[in-house]
């Protein structure tokens, strides 16, 4: 289990980075895109569809891999009895607010600039062809809709900031990170019906969705759990199996979000099938061969692996530019590009400027969350943190 951030795990942080990429990849093909519908049913255009349809089941990825991190060490400062409220609840919004808070006040620019220079572009008002996925109907950005993102309340009693609507899994992740504990001390810690009282008003303060994505967030908790037994169990197999085995995995977690997406039934149902494939992509991931020991790696993998550390900074601040550049651009629901090989070019680059301002905004924000926590510990003279691998919120 890497919980210090001296060794890190290659694999784990590039499916991290892909699954935040996958987010900005759906939302962007939405706004510039006709749809599926609209376009000739050719294998190629069925595949490039289908890879970029993907933003919701990404953010399934994202929960497993932060039941990981988080509920992990959790678990092992509970279980040492050295679990501190204060220290956890300290890291956590440290976290969470040195992105939130900034993307929170950059929606808000973008949206009323946009807003006021182009009133009429569909992105800005809850065209009917973008189904949904991307925008709100209203502006949605009253200083209690602001207040109440920067609350965590997105989703339980405030909607998401503006155009920002991928802000609702910020909230999910808050709340996760208030419910494992909780739960985790009326099992195995002090205080146990004073904690599950807590947990059980959590609950209905929140409301039925968030608990019911619960278990989605404990199975990435699970693996930590286990992880040093199936660290010595992966250590038997070698590279070329574990590598095949892994393929096959990682393939099948395509597969399963593919289907989720397409699929019919109830969508939390097809979420499940999603947490779990990842959940055994993520086992295999546990092998000495993806982790890196040296403070910087190496290798294709390690550079890759290197944006990870501004997927949550990706996550928070792509939509509202993302709506901005289309606003400028003057794309309208009525006139989305047509599914050419130039378009898809042209898709590709400006997904990577995006890729490159959420970097940007990452070098002020995300990336000093270490060396934040340390002042702010230090500051109030708290004992100090260890390092963790970084997720989205």
């Amino acid at each position: 289990m890497l919980a210090d951030g001296s060794n890190k795990n290659d694999a784990v942080n590039l499916l991290r980075a892909v699954a935040a990429v996958a987010v900005l990849a759906s939302h962007f093909r939405v706004l510039l895109f006709k749809d599926y519908d609209d376009v000739p049913h050719t294998l190629v255009n069925f595949a490039l569809y289908g890879v970029t349809s993907l933003g919701h089941q990404a953010v399934i990825v994202f929960f497993v891999l932060s039941g990981f991190w988080v509920g992990g060490a959790v678990i092992r400062d509970t279980k040492r009895r050295r679990f501190s409220w204060s220290r956890y609840g300290t890291q956590r919004l440290i976290r969470l607010w040195l992105v939130l808070l900034p993307a929170l006040v950059l929606t808000l620019i973008l949206d009323r600039v946009g807003r006021a220079l182009f009133p009429a572009a569909s992105v800005y008002n809850a065209d009917a062809a973008y189904h949904q996925q991307v925008v709100s109907e209203a502006p949605n950005d009253s200083v209690w809709d602001f207040l109440g993102n920067a609350a965590f309340l997105q989703t339980v009693h405030v909607p998401p900031l503006g155009s920002n609507t991928a802000l609702w899994s910020i909230g999910f992740e808050f709340w996760f990170y208030v419910m494992f504990p909780l739960l985790a001390l009326a099992v195995i810690g002090r205080g146990r019906w004073v904690h599950l009282a807590v947990l059980l008003a959590v609950c209905l303060f929140v409301g039925p969705r968030i608990v019911a994505y619960f278990p989605m967030w404990c199975m990435g908790v699970g693996v930590a759990m286990a992880a040093r037994a199936l660290q010595a169990r992966l250590h038997k197999l070698g590279r070329l199996t574990l590598a095949a085995a892994q393929s096959a995995v990682g393939f099948a977690v395509l597969l399963a979000a593919v289907v989720a997406r397409a699929g019919a039934g109830p969508l939390i149902v097809r979420d499940y099938g999603v947490a779990v494939v990842t959940t055994v992509l993520l086992v295999l991931l546990l092998n000495d061969f993806a982790i890196r020991r040296e403070p910087s790696g190496g290798g294709l993998l390690g550079r890759a692996s290197g944006y990870a550390d501004s997927s949550y900074s990706l996550y928070a601040v792509h939509l509202p530019i993302v709506v901005f550049g289309i606003a400028v651009f003057g794309v309208s629901a009525g006139d989305r590009w047509a599914s050419t090989p130039a378009h898809w070019v042209a898709y590709v680059a400006l997904c990577l400027a995006v890729m490159l301002m959420a970097y940007v905004f990452s070098l002020a924000t995300e990336r000093q969350t270490t060396r934040v926590r340390r002042r702010f510990f230090a500051l109030f003279k708290l004992s100090s943190p260890r390092t963790e691998p970084q997720l989205n919120g």
